[in-house]
């Protein structure tokens, strides 16, 4: 094709045609700037294309994910709360006489000691910011990707270093006191007069619910509704 373009240039100029042959060439000019302009468009468009692929599936496993995180919490939030029921039960009745010792004490006692924390899959998200964030185009749904991440994660991550804060108080004195233990199930008293009497017990069941209210009672009930409008969101976006 350049040859021939250039054949018929090289004879123009032979037959003296000097206007034709700059009216041509500047014709001909013309067409290699639109050629490279389609080039482009089609380069840009097939570009486009590719990064749209990825953001849907990158949308799609992060949809996944998130799902599978919010039934965790779900689950989480139904445990810790029948336990904190039990823990306002036990709270109560440490402020009453001392009662004849029975298996549903024993249950109550063995809910204050034991780890309550959870781990949520921040993978997902760590390898989006890899890729860039801006491959997500939908500026609403980057804003709640990096809010759900960034502060609820986050935060929920942290209740595991409070958690191994509390179990520093309780286990010794769980271990010293107390007999036949399950993990957050079961606990049975050595001495029940004594444990029923003793003013330090009675400050670590407080203790227990304290921070179980505080954290992961009032906090997971915020994080599953981030995580219904980041759902949301991707569904509106991608019709899943």
């Amino acid at each position: 094709m350049l040859k021939f373009f250039r054949k018929i240039r090289q004879n123009l100029l032979m037959e003296n045609k000097t206007g034709k042959y700059f009216k041509y060439a500047f014709g001909e000019i013309i067409l290699v700037v639109i050629g490279i302009l389609i080039a482009l468009t089609v380069a840009e468009w097939n570009n486009s294309r590719h990064e749209n692929k990825i953001e849907i599936r990158l949308l799609k496993e992060l949809h996944k994910g998130v799902s599978d995180d919010l039934k965790k919490i779900n689950k989480e939030l139904e445990t810790t709360n029948a336990c904190i029921a039990n823990l306002i039960e036990l709270d109560s009745l440490l402020k009453l006489e001392i009662p004849l010792a029975n298996e549903h004490h024993y249950k109550l006692f063995g809910n204050v000691y034991g780890l309550r924390h959870i781990n949520l899959n921040k993978a997902l998200y760590e390898d989006l910011k890899s890729t860039g964030l801006g491959i997500i185009k939908d500026d609403k749904i980057r804003t709640q990707i990096i809010k759900v991440f960034e502060d609820d994660y986050d935060y929920i991550k942290g209740f595991k270093e409070i958690e191994f804060i509390v179990n520093h108080v309780n286990r010794p004195y769980y271990l010293k006191n107390f007999e036949e233990l399950k993990f957050k199930k079961y606990a049975k008293p050595i001495d029940f007069k004594a444990l029923w009497e003793d003013a330090y017990y009675k400050n670590i069941v407080n203790y227990r619910l304290t921070i179980l209210q505080i954290n992961q009672q009032a906090y997971y009930p915020k994080t599953i509704h981030e995580l219904k409008i980041l759902l949301e969101l991707i569904e509106e976006y991608i019709s899943i």
